[in-house]
């Protein structure tokens, strides 16, 4: 947890930037796991500290590390289908806002929400700080979602075997008119 103070129009701002992860996946989705230990263990073991019900997560999957610059590293323990960020298979790599993580079939986002408290006589109020979001990595978008086919590649497919239909059928209309001329001239 990282703070900063600012003095401003009220006396004081205190920013912190707690970071969290997002479940984003089917089961769960929208439960947010803020990060405020130094360590975290996920896997499908019930002993792990993120416990997560998926066949294809391995029992100690991975772990989430908190270094002395306070940014967190997600650490694979050499789980028996890997581990992805952003789609891509890693075995140790430091967390970004925005990340995607894939732990099986359960994917997590990596936020860093950035939230102000500001005292004043009329009391204290909490603000999500936008402002300095555009420094992140874009979120790639989930690949494989869904198993429903895209629809622009079924009427291809059909007008594909439409027109090979067409064509065989032609060519099945010519070969037996000749075979009946033939059948006549002898």
């Amino acid at each position: 947890m990282f703070s900063i103070t600012i003095t401003g129009y009220y006396s004081t701002t205190i920013m912190k930037v707690t970071p969290e992860l997002i479940i984003i996946s089917e089961n769960e989705k929208g439960k947010k796991i803020p990060l405020t230990g130094a360590t975290y263990s996920l896997g499908r073991s019930s002993s792990c500290d993120i416990c997560l019900q998926d066949p294809a997560v391995s029992a100690t999957h991975c772990e989430i590390v908190r270094l002395d610059s306070g940014h967190y590293i997600m650490r694979d323990l050499d789980s028996t289908n890997g581990s992805k960020i952003n789609d891509k298979y890693v075995k140790s790599v430091e967390l970004k806002n925005g990340d995607i993580l894939r732990i099986g079939k359960v994917e997590l986002l990596y936020s860093l929400e950035k939230v102000s408290t500001l005292s004043s006589s009329g009391g204290a109020k909490t603000i999500i700080d936008l402002a300095n979001i555009g420094d992140s990595e874009p979120i790639a978008p989930m690949a494989n979602v869904s198993d429903i086919p895209r629809r622009d590649n079924v009427i291809r497919k059909d007008k594909l075997f439409s027109k090979i239909t067409i064509y065989v059928s032609i060519l099945l209309v010519i070969a037996i008119i000749g075979l009946i001329l033939w059948l006549l001239v002898i």
